[in-house]
């Protein structure tokens, strides 16, 4: 494959990838409106609970008026607490999970659109230009494309998507692409000459 190609190639992949991640902005703002709402009722569960918590200790873990022992009490609320913040918890996770696959998708596109028009000027040998422009390819269809995969519920594939991206191939591969991108750059990038 020549030169040329492998960074059309690079070029249009980011183009793609940058349009894919824009257009799921919209649909991210109206599912980050659900999540807050979720978060917003996860939230005052937990608020709930701790001020009950908070209150009998303040009692010092007295004045239940339940048939139940007071111990039993005591450990219902704390459970519930804990419970009930662990779901405020969670409900954060996901919203941060969908803000980085959007945020890195952005950015993988960007680097490919870079990459692309440097390859433009690289006379290295055509199979290095190649394999550099494959690298950042796959790196990014591994990395924010399989977040996409995991965290986005219209594709919810959480299982093998999953166990794929925690192998951490994706990052493996962007680094490797950028640590070889930096050496053809010092043997082979052609700047054009202004004078």
């Amino acid at each position: 494959m020549s030169n040329f190609n492998i960074a059309k190639a690079n070029i249009a992949f980011g183009f793609i990838l940058f349009i894919f991640s824009a257009s799921i902005g919209p649909y991210m703002a109206a599912k980050f409106v659900d999540q807050n709402s979720e978060r917003s009722s996860a939230q005052t569960a937990m608020v709930g609970a701790m001020g009950k918590i908070q209150s009998l200790k303040t009692n010092e873990f007295k004045g239940e008026l339940d048939d139940k022992p007071e111990l039993l009490n005591v450990g219902t609320v704390l459970a519930d607490g804990i419970v009930k913040t662990g779901a405020d918890i969670n409900a954060r996770k996901k919203a941060a999970a969908v803000k980085t696959a959007h945020a890195h998708g952005n950015l993988e596109s960007l680097l490919n659109i870079t990459v692309g028009l440097v390859l433009m000027f690289m006379a290295g040998p055509a199979i290095a230009r190649l394999i550099i422009g494959s690298l950042f390819i796959f790196g990014a269809l591994l990395h924010s494309g399989l977040m996409y995969i995991v965290f986005y519920p219209p594709f919810n594939q959480p299982g093998w998507a999953m166990s794929l991206f925690q192998l951490g191939i994706g990052p493996i591969l962007l680094i490797t692409g950028l640590a070889s991108m930096a050496v053809a750059t010092i043997l082979w990038l052609k700047v054009p000459n202004r004078e």
